[in-house]
């Protein structure tokens, strides 16, 4: 696994749920599981939740469907850039345009084909780690920001 990712899984079928959760897990990617669009809202919300790579949403949930929380985490400024796969067994041509239209970034028609899945997860995570700085790069301008606001001087080698 090159770009491991964290993963949201939304179903509210926990079979499914169980079978993306080990099929992703078992690629090396860390899952975190959501009943229904409002749990994943919740756990969205949570600062205490790490980073998210990716959300996995089913579209045909009670109360919240896909299509909601699709467009509920579009309209957070913080998650503009989150990628969103749709899963559902409905293979109307414009419930796909339409939520395609909301922001989804891949849809995937049930049942799951795991490696056209794995396809599309693993582009999100060259994605992904290609727009994440590098992290001796970010010490390095942390500690020349640091430098210039504490005033503090650089040294350089006088002897050999």
């Amino acid at each position: 696994m090159d770009h491991p990712l964290t993963i949201l899984i939304v179903d509210d079928s926990a079979p499914v749920r169980a079978l993306l959760d080990i099929a992703l897990a078992a690629a090396g990617h860390r899952t975190l599981t959501a009943g229904s669009a409002f749990d994943a809202l919740s756990i969205l919300g949570d600062p205490s939740t790490s980073r998210i790579d990716l959300i996995l949403t089913d579209y045909q949930m009670p109360k919240l469907t896909g299509w909601d929380l699709v467009r509920t985490v579009r309209d957070d400024p913080g998650f503009d850039d989150l990628p969103i796969f749709v899963v559902s067994g409905e293979t109307d041509a414009a419930l796909r345009e339409r939520m395609e239209g909301a922001g989804a970034n891949g849809w995937f028609p049930k049942p799951i084909s795991l490696p056209t899945l794995m396809v599309a997860i693993a582009a999100v995570g060259r994605v992904r780690a290609a727009s994440r700085p590098a992290p001796a790069a970010g010490w390095q301008s942390f500690g020349r920001a640091m430098q210039a606001r504490l005033r503090i001087p650089t040294y350089r080698r006088i002897h050999g």
